[in-house]
């Protein structure tokens, strides 16, 4: 038989807190990292389109996260497909926007291979 003890309210806001954080924290373990996401992005793509999709912004996603050397701005603003095989990558930075134009191919067995990369800025 277990025993109950009433908490004061405080502390039993205090729990409810400290349960929550920890369903966070093994929630977030679930999320992929970005080499698991290139891991799993072999095993997916070449199933329909959505799933390619995914793999396109996960492969584009990890080149901006390796390269891109400027910090602050607003961060990405939106990805956009304008092609079949290419995409623009919009970071916000004050008074200019930073264009990054991917484009890319998906192999036979759902890889993604960055064919080629320009950058450009657009300003306010």
């Amino acid at each position: 038989m277990t025993q109950r003890t009433k908490l004061p309210n405080g502390a039993r806001g205090l729990a409810l807190c400290t349960s929550l954080m920890m369903g966070t924290l093994v929630l977030g373990s679930d999320l992929l990292s970005v080499s698991q996401a290139h891991a799993e992005k072999r095993r997916t793509c070449a199933m329909n389109p959505v799933q390619q999709s995914i793999c396109i912004y996960q492969t584009i996603l990890a080149d901006v996260a390796r390269t891109y050397a400027q910090r602050g701005g607003g961060g990405i603003s939106s990805i956009v497909q304008n092609t079949t095989t290419t995409f623009t990558v919009h970071i916000a930075q004050e008074r200019r926007k930073d264009l990054l134009n991917y484009t890319v191919r998906i192999g036979p067995d759902g890889g993604v291979t960055i064919l080629g990369k320009t950058e450009s800025t657009q300003s306010y």
